[in-house]
C-alpha cells in the first residue's frame, strides 16, 4: 500500500457498531484494514463508537479515539467542531443512529458505508434454515440495509458475490457499491510447521455471532461423530470467546470434543493443528476463520456458505459441501493425506494472494475515495433514491431520535 500524495483527506471519522477485537470478530478485522488503508491518506483518523471498550478491545495505536452517544444532540456540536471530510459507518444501525446528523452538520463529508456483510442475506438465511422456507431476500432487514446504501455516497461490500446480488436483485446503482475483501499481508510461507508436525482439528468463531453458535452444533451433532468413527484418538478444540451454556455444555473430553474458549492469537494455535473446519450453514461476507487457515497454510474443509465470495472457483477435490457426510469424509482425507493435505495448503496460498493483497485491492480503494471527493455534487445529484430518502417524510429515523432525546431531557 502506498501513500498517494496528490490528494489527501483531513480529518477521516469512523463510527464504529462497536470496538474493535480482532480476536473475536473478524468484523474487528476488517475496521483495522481500512483504517490502515487510511492513515497515510489523511491527516489524522478518528474512531468513535457508541458501545463501551472492554479488557480485550484493540489498542488503537494512533488512532484518536472517542466515545460518543446515541439520541444526544451533543453528537451534533462535536462532529460540526471536528469536520471530517469523509466519514465512514461500521454497518447499517450506525448509519440508521448517526447518518442524519453527519449529513446535517457535515454536508460535504463524504458518507461511506461498510456493511461487513449483508446482514439482509444472512438473516433471509437464518430464517429459511430454522423453518425450512424459501430464502426471502426482500426482508425487513434487507430494506433497512439498502436504504442506508441509498442514503451513502459508497458502500463497501466484503464479497463481490454480495456487490452482485445488490445489482442484480435489488436493482442498486453499481456506481454506490464498491467491493472491498479483507486486506491482509502475504502469508508468512516460513513459518508454516509441516503436515506431520500438526494434529488434531479445530472450528474458531466469536459466539456473539449467531452462525457460528450454529455451525459448532451442527458440528457436534451431525459431523464430528463421522470424523471420530474413522478417526478415534483425533480430537477437534473449539476456540473463541463469549461462547453461550449451549456451547460449554459440548465440551466432552472422552469424544475428542474440547471447546476450549477465548485465545489471544488464534493463528498461532491453528499452527499446531492439522485440519481447519469451517462448517457455516447460514451467513454472509467473507470469513475471517477461512482466511487465517489459509494464511497459516492450515488446510480447510468449509461448506458452500463459508466459501462464497473467498474465490472464484473451486477444484473439484476442494469443492465445499452442505451436505454432513461429504464434509466429513473431506475432513478425514485431509487429515490423513499429505498430498491432499498439500495441495489444500497450495490452494489456500493461492487464494489468499490473489484474494486479500493490499497492494491490488488497497490503491484503488484510495483512489476511488478520491475521485468521489472531486466529482460529489455530481454523484449526489444522479443518486435520485437517496435524495428521495433525504426528504423530511422519509426521515423516521432522525424523527424517532429527536423524539427520544427531547424525552431524555425531561426525565
Amino acid at each position: 500500500m502506498t501513500c498517494l500524495d496528490t490528494q489527501s483527506f483531513n480529518n477521516v471519522l469512523i463510527l464504529g457498531k462497536t470496538w474493535p477485537e480482532s480476536s473475536a470478530s473478524a468484523a474487528g478485522i476488517r475496521i483495522q484494514d481500512i483504517m490502515r488503508l487510511l492513515a497515510p491518506q489523511c491527516s489524522q483518523v478518528h474512531f468513535a463508537s457508541a458501545a463501551q471498550r472492554s479488557e480485550h478491545s484493540d489498542d488503537m495505536g494512533c488512532i484518536v479515539c472517542h466515545t460518543v452517544q446515541i439520541n444526544d444532540d451533543g453528537f451534533d456540536t462535536w462532529i460540526a467542531a471536528l469536520n471530517p471530510d469523509l466519514v465512514i459507518f461500521d454497518r447499517f444501525m450506525t448509519e440508521e443512529q448517526f447518518g442524519w446528523r453527519v449529513q446535517d452538520h457535515c454536508p460535504e463529508a463524504i458518507r461511506v458505508l461498510d456493511t461487513s456483510d449483508f446482514h439482509g442475506l444472512r438473516h433471509a438465511r437464518e430464517v429459511a434454515l430454522k423453518t425450512q422456507a424459501p430464502v426471502d431476500l426482500y426482508n425487513e432487514i434487507a430494506l433497512r440495509e439498502y436504504a442506508a446504501i441509498a442514503r451513502c455516497d459508497l458502500t463497501l461490500l466484503i464479497s463481490p458475490i454480495e456487490r452482485d446480488l445488490l445489482i442484480d436483485a435489488f436493482h442498486i446503482d453499481p456506481d454506490l457499491l464498491y467491493w472491498l475483501p479483507f486486506i491482509q499481508p502475504r502469508p508468512d510461507e516460513a513459518a508454516w510447521t509441516s503436515f506431520e508436525s500438526r494434529q488434531h482439528m479445530l472450528f474458531v468463531g466469536g459466539y456473539k455471532h449467531a452462525p457460528n453458535v450454529d455451525a459448532v452444533q451442527w458440528l457436534k451433532a451431525e459431523i464430528w461423530p463421522l470424523i471420530r468413527a474413522q478417526l478415534p484418538t483425533v480430537e477437534c478444540h473449539i476456540y473463541g470467546p463469549y461462547a453461550p451454556v449451549s456451547i460449554t455444555q459440548l465440551h466432552q473430553p472422552k469424544q475428542g470434543f474440547y471447546v476450549q474458549g477465548r485465545v489471544d492469537d488464534i493463528r498461532l494455535a491453528m499452527q499446531s493443528h492439522r485440519v481447519n473446519l469451517v462448517p457455516l450453514r447460514y451467513g454472509a461476507g467473507n470469513k475471517g476463520k477461512v482466511i487465517d487457515g489459509w494464511a497459516t497454510g492450515t488446510a480447510t474443509a468449509m461448506t458452500p456458505v463459508a466459501a462464497e465470495g473467498m474465490v472464484s472457483d473451486f477444484p473439484d477435490d476442494f469443492h465445499p459441501s452442505d451436505s454432513a457426510v461429504a464434509f466429513a469424509e473431506q475432513a478425514v482425507r485431509l487429515y490423513q493425506d499429505a498430498a491432499y493435505w498439500q495441495a489444500a495448503q497450495a490452494f489456500g496460498r493461492n487464494a489468499i494472494i490473489d484474494g486479500t493483497d493490499a497492494d491490488i485491492h488497497g490503491d484503488p480503494f484510495v483512489q476511488r475515495l478520491f475521485g468521489l471527493k472531486n466529482t460529489l455534487s455530481e454523484h449526489r445529484h444522479r443518486n435520485i433514491l437517496g435524495r428521495l430518502l433525504s426528504q423530511q417524510q422519509y426521515r423516521a429515523n432522525e424523527f424517532l431520535s429527536r423524539w427520544i432525546t427531547l424525552k431524555n431531557t425531561l426525565t
